[in-house]
């Protein structure tokens, strides 16, 4: 376990790629708390660094990494801050089995690539992470709507800034290891085989623009998975989601802030949301009990 991380990040990323390491605090006194370091791959894969993120991890911190690379000496992690796409993942948090099956079926049937990367980030939930060619990032994100729309996972892990769990760690939020299940050595395929397979969604220009209309006129927001799909637009769906089903505001913060690191200020724009998230629910009569 000790050498996943290192032979994860050496395997998928060139050595003088700058990656963003995000740590989230889920125990103590700063629980919720967001960091991020960047480094480049050979700096993120040397025992140096490895020792202080396992030193973090045994804390109470959860270890993320960028799939994609980040422009030279940036200090941040937003869109127009990846250098370009060189991955696409799906974030597989239900259903995990049955899920990763129907991808490893249309691989099979030529329908798709085969994933180059799958790891398991606790009990049923996976990522699965296909290495491309390297390309424009607006491009890649409308192949990672429609992978996420086609076999219905986390809409919200729809973005080339995204940041995921790194195999060799524990995961704190969930109490297991996370797996690095599969690894295939490969050539990158092509955004195109995506593109042809998998239908592209509705853009979410004109579907950020048909719910502004539609709450103009009074209409109910949008449930998760519907229409609108901007990521603020799908925040907002997940906290309510999250809020109907019992969960503590708390806990979807702190959540919602690891989400969003790409936000110049993740906790704010978590804070206001959830807040924001309550009252609405509130008002609907529909905020489930804390449990």
């Amino acid at each position: 376990m000790r050498g996943q991380a290192r032979d994860f990040i050496r395997h998928c990323h060139a050595p003088e790629e700058r990656l963003a390491v995000v740590l989230i605090q889920r125990e103590g006194a700063a629980k919720g708390k967001v960091e991020q370091k960047f480094y480049t791959a050979r700096q993120a894969a040397s025992e140096k660094v490895l020792r202080y993120l396992r030193f973090r991890n045994a804390r109470g911190a959860d270890v993320y990494a960028s799939a994609n690379p980040l422009r030279p000496r940036v200090r941040r992690r937003r869109a127009g801050d990846i250098l370009e796409a060189r991955w696409l993942y799906a974030d597989i948090d239900e259903r995990g089995p049955e899920t990763l099956r129907r991808i490893d079926a249309d691989a099979r049937r030529g329908r798709i690539p085969e994933p180059t990367a799958v790891i398991r980030t606790s009990e049923g939930r996976y990522q699965a992470m296909w290495r491309i060619e390297p390309c424009d990032t607006r491009r890649a994100e409308r192949s990672l709507r429609a992978i996420a729309a086609h076999y219905r996972t986390d809409p919200a892990a729809t973005d080339c800034a995204r940041v995921l769990r790194i195999p060799g760690f524990r995961s704190r939020k969930r109490g297991e290891e996370v797996v690095l299940e599969r690894l295939v050595r490969a050539p990158p395929a092509r955004i195109e085989d995506f593109e042809r397979a998998l239908p592209a969604p509705p853009r979410a220009g004109a579907q950020a623009r048909r719910a502004v209309r539609g709450r103009e006129r009074g209409a109910p927001r949008e449930r998760p998975g519907g229409p609108d799909r901007t990521p603020s637009g799908q925040d907002w769906a997940w906290t309510r989601a999250q809020l109907r089903r019992g969960r503590p505001p708390r806990s979807v913060e702190a959540e919602l802030a690891a989400r969003r690191t790409d936000k110049a200020n993740p906790a704010y724009y978590a804070a206001r949301t959830v807040e924001r998230a309550v009252r609405s629910l509130q008002r609907s009569r529909s905020f489930g009990p804390s449990r």
